[in-house]
């Protein structure tokens, strides 16, 4: 036992402890944010007529419902492709693509919005043997996106300021972008942590992309077309449901929504994105009910498109899962 890191030996009290306190603080914050999505949800029912909700998904129209399904399956075999962007190390494409379906799966399907990120470096890390560079391969994609979304967002709400004045609204959308953008400049131009070796390295990673501009810009123009594949994706999804939404009122709104979804108050945005559907495109004069069920038909979409990174993750299961991804 090392008498400079007692506290830190496995299966010592101290160290017991520190993990007794790392579980209920995850626990509280967990248990928070399941009291918001609730919350949410069952004021909005208490509004809404739920059997108007019913009514729309009883005449869906299958076709179109499976059309926006194979859009958002399309948002993510684009979305593997930028990620390949980050990874130094060549990938099959088929294999990132499986690896991309799993972390939607873990992202969109299951509690918290990072955990598909940690199956992302899980698999990727078996082929390249690199913590750090896979570590910021896995961000380098994730900020990519979330900067396009931030931008689309920020341009929509400024647009759309005189719609949305007196709610709000546009305020919170520039103080999320701009926080995110200080913070980001913060962080990477102070280099903050470097003196330790794994994140001296992380930065090196983040520069040595940043200065490969092509890589950068073609990595956000493909994010800024894929959120309006993402858009377009609702608004079909609204002609399945036969809802009296337009393409205009979904290309200012939903990218509007997915900002707001992004603040980690909720189980995976679940309430936050319902009650932003129902309140934005209530400005709009769309009815209570017809949002709501745009918001659940969007998620049950999402949910379908999700399920190929189940049956993946199932065939590849850690333990065979790590001799595939390191043998191809």
């Amino acid at each position: 036992m090392d008498p400079k890191n007692n506290n830190l030996t496995p299966g010592t009290p101290g160290n017991r402890r520190t993990h007794k306190n790392i579980f209920y603080r995850k626990a509280a914050f967990f248990i928070a944010k399941a009291a918001v999505s609730s919350g949410i949800i069952v004021f909005l029912l208490s509004k809404i007529d739920t059997a108007n909700v019913i009514v729309f998904f009883k005449n869906i129209d299958p076709l179109k419902f499976s059309i926006s399904v194979s859009i958002n399956l399309l948002v993510a075999l684009l979305s593997s492709y930028r990620l390949m962007l980050f990874i130094p190390q060549n990938m099959p494409a088929g294999k990132v693509f499986s690896i991309n379906l799993i972390g939607l799966f873990f992202n969109n399907l299951l509690p918290g919005s990072t955990g598909g990120d940690a199956i992302k470096f899980f698999y990727i890390f078996k082929h390249t043997g690199q913590g750090v560079t896979t570590a910021g391969s896995v961000f380098m994609d994730r900020l990519a996106g979330f900067t396009s979304v931030l931008l689309i967002g920020f341009v929509s709400a400024m647009a759309n300021f005189g719609k949305l004045r007196g709610t709000g609204v546009n305020y919170i959308v520039a103080a999320i972008a701009v926080a995110f953008f200080i913070a980001t400049f913060a962080v990477f131009s102070l280099k903050l942590g470097k003196r330790y070796p794994a994140i001296s390295k992380f930065y090196d990673y983040f520069h040595l992309y940043i200065r490969r501009k092509k890589t950068v810009i073609i990595a956000l123009v493909l994010s800024t077309f894929l959120q309006v594949l993402c858009i377009f994706a609702v608004y079909v999804v609204s002609l399945s449901l036969k809802l009296d939404v337009t393409l205009v009122q979904c290309l200012v709104f939903i990218p509007i929504i997915f900002v707001i979804m992004s603040v980690p108050i909720s189980i995976s945005g679940f309430g936050i994105r319902e009650g932003a559907f129902v309140f934005l495109f209530g400005i709009a004069g769309v009815n209570k009910d017809m949002a709501l069920a745009l918001s659940f038909g969007w998620f049950l979409s999402v949910a379908i498109s999700s399920l190929p990174g189940l049956v993946l993750y199932v065939v590849l299961k850690p333990e065979r899962g790590l001799h595939t991804v390191q043998d191809s």
